[in-house]
């Protein structure tokens, strides 16, 4: 990580923006939201990921 810009006073909300940006988090945080909306029209899809979501809880707790 990056030292901050004001390394008195740690990183204001704008430094951390910045360095999310320059370690590509916002476009990753992008896509997925876009996919999120994505499956808003395709419920079958939601459905799926929420089977294997129980699945994967089921295997985690054994």
């Amino acid at each position: 990580m990056s030292v901050p810009l004001a390394a008195r006073d740690g990183a204001v909300a704008a430094e951390f923006s910045l360095m999310d940006r320059m370690q590509g988090r916002v476009e990753a945080d992008r896509e997925r939201i876009e996919a999120g909306i994505d499956q808003l029209g395709n419920p079958s899809r939601i459905a799926a990921a929420a089977e294997v979501g129980k699945f994967l809880d089921a295997v985690r707790a054994a």
